[in-house]
């Protein structure tokens, strides 16, 4: 992980706090960095036990997806760690608006599915807002 993502990781944490954007459920690639990102976070983020997954290195948005759709139907909020550019292509898929993610960018994602599953095929959500370490 380079020096803005040693910083941003826990600002954005923070970020997703205030905003109470809080993840009950975590899918992350099992990759180096997107460990450290989460050991970064997951202080902020107490009791959340996230699912590292290889599959989700360099994933397709299908695969990331995938991870989401088996996120435990009791939570409300999921987060989703991964690379580009599948991570800005599953936005872009999910709300038809162009984004593209930075180092430890957030995107805000909405929809009102009844579950992961059903979630995980819809392609009406709604982009509230992407969290940045400036922002």
């Amino acid at each position: 992980l380079n020096k803005r993502g040693r910083r941003g990781a826990p600002t954005v944490a923070e970020q997703l706090i205030e905003r109470r954007w809080v993840p009950e459920v975590v899918a992350s690639s099992d990759s180096e960095r997107t460990t450290e990102t989460w050991q970064l976070m997951a202080d902020l983020f107490e009791g959340v036990e996230p699912v590292f997954r290889r599959s989700l290195y360099l994933a397709e948005p299908q695969t990331m997806l995938g991870a989401a759709a088996e996120f435990d139907e009791a939570a409300t909020t999921g987060l989703l760690l991964g690379h580009n550019p599948g991570s800005s292509d599953l936005v872009n898929g999910l709300t038809g608006i162009f984004t593209s993610l930075k180092t430890a960018n957030a995107a805000l994602l909405e929809t009102d599915a009844a579950s992961w599953s059903e979630a995980a095929r819809r392609r009406d959500w709604t982009l509230v807002g992407v969290v940045t370490p400036r922002t």
